[in-house]
């Protein structure tokens, strides 16, 4: 049986390392993926003291084999990192990410909703799920199924 677990205000050392992994691993071609550790480190910090954002991991016999990420409107998941900013842009050139970089500022400018322009009080209003991964070994499994319709009752309940 799966167990939910919403972290919040603090994560410890093995949460993040744990989620570096698996960022890492199994959303290689998120934004925050291309991060340096130290980088998705703050990031992850300053998400789970966010009002804004969900971070919730799915353990299944106490071991971490999923995690979620959701914030209440997409135009938090700029605004809550501002601060990140420019460190974000020195890693980036540094480390040669040069898709990603258009990957934010095609973000930025909002070219990627251009097509949804008549659903944006629908995307606005709702929740945004912005990361989701199961472990490799436990995908195909329906775990990944039934941590998202624990995570959407808990998101409720707050």
């Amino acid at each position: 049986m799966i167990i939910v677990k919403r972290i919040k205000k603090k994560i410890s050392n093995k949460e993040i390392n744990f989620l570096i992994k698996i960022i890492k691993k199994e959303n290689k071609d998120s934004i925050i993926c291309s991060l340096s550790s130290k980088i998705l480190k703050e990031y992850l910090k300053i998400l789970v003291k966010s009002k804004n954002f969900f971070l919730f991991l799915c353990k299944l016999k106490d071991k971490n084999i999923g995690y979620s990420i959701l914030c209440k409107s997409p135009k938090y998941l700029l605004k809550d990192f501002n601060k990140l900013k420019f460190q974000i842009i020195i890693d980036l050139i540094f480390n040669i990410k040069i898709l990603t970089i258009l990957n934010i500022l095609i973000s930025i400018s909002k070219i990627d909703l251009i097509f949804l322009i008549h659903k944006r009080k629908i995307i606005n209003n709702n929740f945004n799920l912005s990361l989701l991964a199961i472990t490799k070994k436990y995908q195909s499994k329906g775990i990944g199924e039934k941590f998202l319709k624990e995570v959407l009752k808990k998101i409720n309940y707050n």
